[in-house]
């Protein structure tokens, strides 16, 4: 490091550095010398620094302009590198700004009119400005750009946005490409360019621990607790909102105030003062999502908890980096894990992270919506480009490889179709649609529409769940769990979902489904192993079943009554494609009706009629039509729609702020079969949800059934091999429904008016006596008191029409004849007078057989409620 800058070497002094680390030692010479690079080192290993102490110290600042571009995936990470990159920059005299969603007018026109010498910014924000003039004009000077957590970046279309957006900014002016990771796999690191990789490749050294599971949630989070108080500082991370509200509540109860909570729910503003209060010590550990998994900076952590299992090796070494910052440091994660079954899948993750066997998490979608945005924001560019350009610069890309001209012909054909440009005497020129089109879909994150759960029973909301949870896993009839406690859906409808409380659950799907990372199938296959070695094996002890047994060769299917639990072991997409596949070659061919689940390593598969060993062989079976019933059960998904939906709006077919019905969106996708974007949505789940090769193995191996008679359902080794003991509930939620019901009911308030003589009359059903009658008359011609401002004894008003009077004279005439029970009828959620009619003709022999006739209404109403027109 002897081109070390002198000035810098005079700040390194200052801040007390004695020593580079590693990867600042191998990277200063490649840098310097002007080489592409990719740097891979942990966590606070001093990456910034390894980046920019050569480029600063051949910096030329001669000429005015942006010299230096520096892209986090996240606007709370461009503050954190500020205020890192501040003491550099003061001190070699170089200006520093930051650029992105949040920042203002004034300062962003102060940007453009006097540009800093090192520009922070996001990858969103920088296609912004690619078609800014007085950005353009001030990229005469730029050397180099610095794309920091590459990881994160390349396992998403943010990546795709951004290496042509790369390749966009070159057209300007060629810069030196610096990327930083601390877990990128190695197979991945010429997303960009083709970089020179320099690897921190000394052993940091992990000290892991793997607890056991507690009996419940309480005794695990008093684990945690003590886990906490037994070092300085700590993060708790968590996967999912539930663990977090959970565990919040849970520190409520017990007073802790040393304890902040961080998620990206919460604002801005109270996630700031928790990195403040933590970096000052007046907070002890944070409880944390992903939100404080890249390197924002807040301060020395002795020690991280993660609370389940962490699901990927990148996630693993990723969080438990965030401790032991440090030349020599130990970092220190224990593990809390939820279930049997995820110690072992912990453990499987612990020896990958030691061997630093990454997952390949980088997207390899078409990403086509991508490129008809990168399409018309190069014409926006440059105001015209030919389509030799066009297509020689895509498919330079190391991404674009396999993109052929083909496909970039239809593109530019459909973008025309859309107005999205014109194409005359082979130029491609933007269109008056093209600015509003291109700005409005720089971001490639859907909008996630927030569904509302009510219960039908106290008609009161329960929660919210993603859109695409909803339009993964749920329609009528389907169990899922949130808040801890099962719900059955009564009816899916455009902005809510109606539950009522479930009894026996299962086959629950738990509202963190969505939220989840899926688990590799190396993963699944080293649970397996371990299964197979009682040496390493804690749960051998529990299965007290000789004849069961695992192995590679072949797939345990184990059935009790009408369940099937095949035990794969291929990790989640594989599940995920088998269970869907086996959910549609079921209904449609084998006309067996049946309900799935899945976890990583079993799938659940839900019999409502009964079905022998031999055909359940059968329908494990290869055979010619796999890949066309492989095809139908992604096409015919609500996932599929749901893409589709969100690809549509990105190629302009809807508007974005537009919400659609399920039929309109299936109508449009039938429009749609030989379109790029029906091609994107397919192509974006097969490489992203589905994995078909693995769907080929499982029919390929053989299969052995054990037909289980001496468990009572669900069998103890099923549920702890799927994973699936967490989703069974067996309590009296459907007697305590049934009873909320009726109490709801009966402390309802009816407002009543004598059709004889006008009289009102009014109170609570429960006071009600058997038989009702008019207060002043004592006639039993009783309605509801919602007729009586337009009607009169003598002449009803113009208002009042033949329907309403036809209305009141039937409820008159039910509760002449039935009383209480007319009055509590008509006070039903979804009963209208014609229904109630229906149901007080029927003879009850006990009121529960009254009420529960009542709550059957209610739920027909709710489930055929969409389709009516009220």
């Amino acid at each position: 490091m002897e081109d070390l800058h002198l000035k810098l070497k005079e700040l390194i002094k200052a801040r007390h550095f004695d020593q580079p680390t590693l990867i600042q030692e191998k990277s200063f010479k490649p840098i310097f010398e002007g080489k592409d690079v990719v740097l891979i080192a942990p966590t606070g290993s001093g990456k910034t620094e390894a980046a920019l102490f050569p480029l600063f110290s051949k910096l030329d600042i001669s000429k005015p302009g942006f010299k230096i571009l520096y892209l986090t995936p996240l606007k709370s990470l461009n503050r954190d590198v500020q205020e890192r990159l501040q003491y550099w920059c003061d001190g070699l005299g170089l200006t520093l700004n930051v650029f992105h969603g949040d920042t203002s007018q004034t300062n962003r026109r102060k940007i453009l009119l006097n540009p800093p010498d090192v520009l922070v910014s996001t990858p969103e924000s920088l296609q912004t400005l690619l078609i800014n003039e007085s950005f353009q004009l001030n990229l005469n000077s730029l050397q180099a750009v610095i794309v920091d957590e590459l990881h994160e970046l390349i396992k998403s279309k943010r990546g795709v946005q951004l290496t042509v957006g790369l390749k966009r900014l070159e057209l300007f002016k060629p810069f030196q490409l610096v990327c930083l990771s601390a877990t990128v796999a190695l197979s991945n690191t010429d997303f960009f360019r083709d970089c020179f990789v320099i690897q921190d490749d000394s052993k940091k050294e992990l000290e892991l621990k793997v607890l056991t599971p507690g009996e419940n949630e309480a005794d695990r989070i008093s684990k945690v607790l003590k886990i906490i108080d037994s070092s300085k500082k700590s993060l708790l991370f968590v996967n999912t909102r539930y663990a977090t509200e959970f565990i919040s509540s849970y520190l409520n109860k017990t007073g802790r105030k040393d304890i902040g909570v961080h998620h990206s729910s919460i604002s801005k503003e109270l996630r700031l003062e928790v990195e403040k209060e933590f970096k000052q010590g007046a907070l002890k550990a944070i409880v944390c999502t992903s939100s404080l998994e890249l390197g924002i900076d807040v301060g020395e952590i002795d020690l991280i908890v993660q609370y389940g299992s962490p699901k990927r090796v990148s996630r693993l070494l990723q969080r438990i980096g965030r401790s032991g910052h440090g030349k020599g440091r130990i970092s220190k994660g224990f593990f809390v894990p939820l279930n049997d079954m995820e110690v072992l899948e912990t453990q499987v993750l612990c020896e990958n992270a030691l061997k630093n066997e990454i997952e390949d998490d980088v997207i390899k979608s078409p990403c086509f919506d991508v490129l008809l945005h990168q399409l018309v924001g190069l014409t926006l560019q440059k105001k015209q480009i030919t389509f030799n350009e066009f297509y020689s610069l895509i498919h330079s890309l190391n991404y674009f490889k396999n993109f052929t001209r083909e496909q970039g012909v239809q593109l530019i054909q459909e973008a025309k179709s859309l107005n999205l440009v014109f194409f005359k005497n082979e130029l491609i020129i933007p269109s008056r649609k093209s600015k509003l089109y291109y700005y409005e879909n720089v971001s490639t994150i859907s909008d996630e529409k927030k569904i509302k759960v009510k219960d039908s029973v106290s008609r009161r909301v329960i929660g919210y769940l993603d859109e695409a949870f909803v339009s993964e896993f749920l329609s009528e009839n389907v169990v899922f769990i949130t808040r801890g406690k099962p719900w059955r859906v009564l009816s899916v409808q455009d902005d809510e979902l109606i539950v009522e409380p479930a009894n026996f659950v299962s086959s629950a799907i738990p509202d963190w489904r969505g939220e989840d990372l899926p688990i590799d199938k190396k993963v699944s296959q080293g649970v397996l192993s371990l299964l197979n070695e009682p040496s390493k094996n804690f749960l051998i002890e529990k299965f007290d079943y000789p004849n069961f047994s695992y192995n590679k060769k072949e797939i345990l299917v184990e059935v009790k009554d009408y369940f099937v639990f095949i035990h794969t072991f291929l990790g989640t997409k594989a599940n995920e494609t088998i269970s869907k596949y086996l959910q549609v070659l079921l209904n449609y061919r084998f006309k067996y009706n049946v309900r799935t689940s899945f976890t990583a390593h079993t799938i659940l598969l839900e019999f409502f009629s009964e079905f022998t060993d031999q055909e359940l062989l059968k329908v494990f079976q290869s055979d010619k039509d796999v890949k066309h019933y492989y095809n139908a059960s992604i096409t015919s998904s609500a996932l599929f729609r749901k893409e589709f939906f969100n690809v549509a709006k990105r190629f302009s077919l809807i508007r974005r702020d537009v919400e659609i019905s399920k039929g309109l969106i299936s109508k449009l996708i039938e429009r749609n079969l030989e379109s790029l974007c029906y091609a994107e949505a397919l192509n974006y789940l097969e490489r992203t949800k589905f994995d078909y090769e693995s769907l080929k193995e499982f029919l390929e191996k053989p299969k052995k059934i054990a037909r289980v008679k001496e468990f009572s359902f669900p069998s103890r080794i099923a549920l702890d091999l799927g994973g699936l003991r967490e989703f069974l509930k067996l309590d009296s939620e459907s007697e305590d429904s049934f009873n909320a019901f009726v109490k709801e009911l009966l402390d309802k308030p009816y407002n009543l008016f004598c059709t004889y003589c006008g009289t009102l009359k009014s109170g609570v059903n429960r006071d009600l006596p058997a038989i009702v009658k008019c207060n002043n008359c004592g006639s039993k011609r009783l309605a509801d008191a919602k007729y009586f401002e337009n009607y009169s004894i003598k002449k009803p008003s113009k208002k009042f029409s033949a329907r309403l009077e036809k209305e009141m004279g039937l409820m008159a005439t039910q509760v002449s004849e039935f009383g209480s029970r007319a009055v509590i009828t008509n006070s039903v959620y979804g009963i209208g007078e014609d229904t109630a009619n229906n149901v007080l003709k029927k003879p009850y022999f006990t009121d529960r057989e009254f009420y529960s006739a009542l709550l059957e209404k209610q739920k027909d109403f709710i489930k055929n409620k969409k389709y009516w027109k009220i």
